[in-house]
């Protein structure tokens, strides 16, 4: 089991290990718990509401589809990984613009997640964790392979 230790711990202090696996099975529930909620109308800020009309989606359509992603959440334990549960119930024979309205949801939860718990764990003046802080280079430096390796036809007013 992956575990860690906070390096300012002394060797002989007695502290718990932090161990990340662990504390996704107990908050990760709640997360998707918390984007399911967001998914209700009463939630939907106005560039979802766009996203939903856009691509001619209604509630019905997102009540439709918890049931094969509930499915799939409860197979976890018996599952192969998340894909093959996640096809085996169905979830991913959806039209690919609601699934993408469920991991929409669920990606502003863990943002929002991740936002809280660094603030939590964060001095108010100080800079954000260093692999947070340097995010904006990897994103810069994913992007630059991507363009290198984009076929010609590629539309960039599309992108």
């Amino acid at each position: 089991m992956f575990q860690w230790r906070p390096k300012e711990i002394q060797p002989l202090e007695r502290q718990a290990m932090y161990n990340p696996q662990r504390d996704l099975a107990y908050v990760g529930r709640g997360m998707i718990k918390q984007a399911l909620v967001a998914l209700d109308e009463e939630w939907w800020e106005p560039w979802f509401q766009q996203y939903m009309q856009d691509h001619g989606l209604t509630y019905a359509d997102l009540v439709a589809a918890a049931t094969p992603l509930a499915q799939a959440l409860n197979d976890i334990i018996a599952a192969k990984d998340p894909v093959a549960a996640l096809e085996e119930h169905g979830f991913t024979k959806l039209p690919p613009p609601v699934q993408a309205a469920y991991y929409m949801k669920m990606g502003q939860v863990l943002l929002a997640g991740i936002w809280a718990s660094v603030k939590d764990v964060s001095q108010p003046d100080t800079a954000p964790p260093a692999d947070l802080h340097n995010i904006h280079e990897w994103a810069y430096q994913a992007l630059e392979r991507f363009n290198k390796h984009r076929p010609d036809n590629f539309d960039d007013d599309n992108s």
